[in-house]
């Protein structure tokens, strides 16, 4: 029952979460357990959420200090070279995202016990372009033969990925995507909208008549919203990203459980629905 807790990169003592977009760095305090240390050569995997959010580089770079003394974990530290570290997938299949960075201790690293702590810092680390809300992190600790798996959640500070996608709003029309009747008089004009939400929208179970989360898409005037569908997977604004981040909604004329629409001239509603959420 050791501790497992990220640190604060700079700059957010006061808040709840480590903003990693500071310097895409992240730092933890790690403590073993009074019932059993953490010792040389076992290996950590430090697990991101959303899984389908992150893709870690293959490689990456690890500094591991102790934190009474400040000296490095071991003789590989002194000499400029971290532990051994490496992005995984949780899932094994070809392709697979790297959501998991897996970090071999120093083999002639002293125990790390619930009194005696480690500080781990995954530096320079690929962030998700799209973001992440706050959210914590697992951890999973094995010995040096990868046997004998203990699974941990974070405590402390969640982690915080601001978007860094360039835009929320039209999707580029110059790339050939959508606006192919733009003059006076045309109809069925099709845009394409990419959205960008900064905060959870979601409505409880058993909401109040008129507390349901929800957000409109305004139409320039002379606009009328006629139809929502889903975008397709070809649209050029995509390129060759994988995976897409098109999260759907689902199309006006569809009966769907997370929520629904309300066209009313240039106004586009959606209304989500009871124990419904949007990330």
């Amino acid at each position: 029952d050791g501790g497992f807790e990220p640190l604060d990169p700079g700059g957010d003592a006061g808040l709840p979460y480590a903003d990693l977009s500071r310097t895409s760095t992240l730092a933890f305090e790690l403590r073993g357990a009074a019932s059993g240390p953490i010792q040389g050569s076992h290996i950590l995997r430090v697990i991101f959420f959303p899984l389908t959010a992150w893709h870690l580089d293959v490689r990456c770079e690890v500094i591991c200090l102790r934190v009474a003394s400040g000296e490095h974990c071991g003789s590989l530290g002194a000499y400029g070279i971290g532990p051994p570290c490496a992005g995984e997938g949780v899932c094994g299949h070809a392709g697979a995202q790297r959501n998991v960075a897996r970090v071999t201790l120093p083999a002639d690293m002293a125990n790390v016990t619930d009194t005696q702590a480690i500080n781990v810092s995954l530096l320079s680390l690929a962030l998700p372009p799209g973001g992440t809300f706050p959210t914590g992190l697992a951890l999973e600790l094995t010995d040096a033969m990868d046997l004998r798996p203990h699974f941990a959640r974070s405590s402390g500070k969640l982690i915080f990925v601001p978007p860094q996608i360039a835009f929320a709003g039209v999707t580029n029309t110059l790339a050939g995507d959508g606006n192919s009747h733009p003059f006076r008089g045309d109809r069925l004009n099709p845009l394409y909208v990419r959205l960008l939400l900064g905060a959870v929208l979601r409505t409880p179970a058993a909401p109040a008549a008129d507390r349901k989360a929800a957000f409109t898409i305004v139409l320039p005037p002379g606009y009328t919203c006629a139809a929502i569908d889903v975008s397709p997977s070809t649209l050029n604004v995509f390129g060759a990203s994988r995976p897409q981040g098109r999260g759907s909604l689902p199309a006006s004329t569809a009966a769907a459980k997370i929520g629904q629409w309300d066209l009313d001239g240039n106004l586009c509603l959606f209304e989500v629905a009871p124990s419904g959420a949007l990330f």
